[in-house]
């Protein structure tokens, strides 16, 4: 929780993957319940950082979660890994069984604006049950400067 509180006023900071993934699902642990999910975060063969918000990264990951989450009924196992490929710190968000039944295509506008906020880029999984989410390990600017520096 005290991560959480202290990442809503930086905008930009060194950014462990693990870690983040732990605190997301330790704060939505109950509403995962809820849903009738189970969350599990894979451990990285070797630390995953980026310079980002984590604010902004651990609000998209819930949006994120939260489109695979079942509404309720059958219920759900959702793994949580990352790893590094290249210049990019890499989230891999993949469910058991079915796709929900979603009505709004994924990303969605609010996913979207979070993803490019911090420019991160968004993709779904083949198969339709889970999502990549790339955040660049050091994000730049459209003159080529970087944005977020660490």
């Amino acid at each position: 929780m005290n991560l959480l509180a202290h990442s809503v006023d930086t905008l930009c900071g060194s950014v462990e993957l693990e870690g983040l993934l732990r605190v997301t699902v330790d704060l939505t642990h109950r509403l995962v319940q809820r849903r009738n999910a189970e969350l599990e975060v894979i451990t990285p063969d070797e630390p995953v950082t980026v310079a980002t918000s984590s604010f902004l990264l651990m609000n998209l990951l819930w949006l994120c979660l939260d489109s695979v989450m079942p509404a309720g009924g059958e219920s759900r196992k959702i793994r949580i890994s990352c790893e590094r490929q290249g210049n990019e710190g890499v989230i891999h968000i993949s469910a058991d069984g079915p796709a929900p039944q979603n009505t709004s295509p994924f990303p969605g506008e609010l996913i979207q604006s979070v993803a490019d906020a911090i420019e991160a880029s968004l993709e779904t999984e083949s198969n339709g049950t889970g999502m990549v989410i790339r955040v660049p390990m050091q994000p730049g600017t459209s003159d080529g400067n970087p944005a977020c520096t660490i």
